[in-house]
């Protein structure tokens, strides 16, 4: 992990969190049991966030290669309105977006979860679906790195190389 000493600890929804302030970020180099979407199989991402404010865009969460490289990703960034987007990869596309319903509340732990299942994708605030949109093609296999920047708290940032069900997210977030 590159970066960490320049966040600051936090208490977080589990335990510590790990609070980073906009020109800080956290960087957990690419490995094989990070792989994601790799012959379009399912995967899911799912962490709490606290948000600091909603002043501007910004990048949240990142499972791709460096700027400006080609290859599978999933990008989570919070829009000025507070709603999150995320963008994937995908096969008939350079990049697939969709946007949340519901923006984020500032100074308040969020559990965030996306799910990427069969042809469809789905994004959970506090363990409820906020959106589901089916994919227009398969997705490309991501074996990247993952980066973790914003003005902003995170705690529990799991990868699975599954599906999660609805109920396991509702559980997660409860």
């Amino acid at each position: 992990e590159r970066g960490v000493g320049l966040g600051r600890k936090l208490a977080g929804k589990v335990g510590q969190a790990l609070h980073l302030n906009g020109t800080n970020s956290v960087i957990v180099p690419a490995r094989s049991s990070m792989d994601v979407g790799v012959g379009n199989t399912d995967f899911s991402v799912a962490f709490w966030f606290n948000l600091d404010g909603v002043w501007f865009d910004h990048g949240i969460f990142a499972k791709a290669p460096e700027y400006g490289s080609s290859g599978g990703r999933l990008i989570l960034e919070k829009q000025g309105s507070g709603r999150l987007l995320f963008t994937i990869a995908t096969q008939s596309e350079k990049w697939e977006t969709g946007a949340a319903r519901t923006p984020l509340t500032p100074k308040r732990w969020t559990h965030i979860a996306f799910v990427k299942a069969g042809g469809d994708v789905k994004l959970f605030l506090d363990g409820k679906i906020d959106v589901r949109q089916a994919l227009k093609a398969p997705v490309l296999p991501n074996i990247d790195r993952v980066a973790m920047s914003t003005f902003g708290g995170f705690d529990d940032v799991r990868l699975y190389n599954r599906a999660l069900l609805d109920r396991e997210v509702a559980e997660f977030a409860g």
